[in-house]
């Protein structure tokens, strides 16, 4: 990762512990839904910047790892949630099938 799109140290780290503690739901959904990654049965975040996420998603002995992209780069860390926001938004219109990828 570029050291422009990087987070704070500090940021990132509260923030991907919070996800994987309370909204790990939410991140397979992001699997199955962005990425047509059903096989998955879990989704760790394993890392954010200002340009999306990074997964890793198990099922088994199976693991890969997966990057949700924002739509374009965050400017500040505020931004964060709204755009995380609008990427579960878009996987369960997608998953509902009323959503494009």
């Amino acid at each position: 990762m570029s050291a422009e799109l990087a987070f704070p140290d500090k940021f990132a780290a509260g923030i991907v512990a919070h996800i994987n503690e309370d909204h790990r739901r939410e991140m397979l959904e992001l699997a199955h839904g962005l990425a047509g990654a059903t096989w998955a049965a879990e989704a760790e975040l394993a890392g954010i910047d200002k340009g999306g996420l990074n997964l890793l998603l198990r099922n088994g002995g199976r693991e890969e790892p997966l990057r949700v992209a924002f739509a374009a780069p965050l400017d500040k860390t505020t931004d964060f949630r709204p755009a995380v926001a609008g990427l579960i938004q878009r996987a369960r219109q997608h998953l509902a099938g009323d959503g494009q990828k």
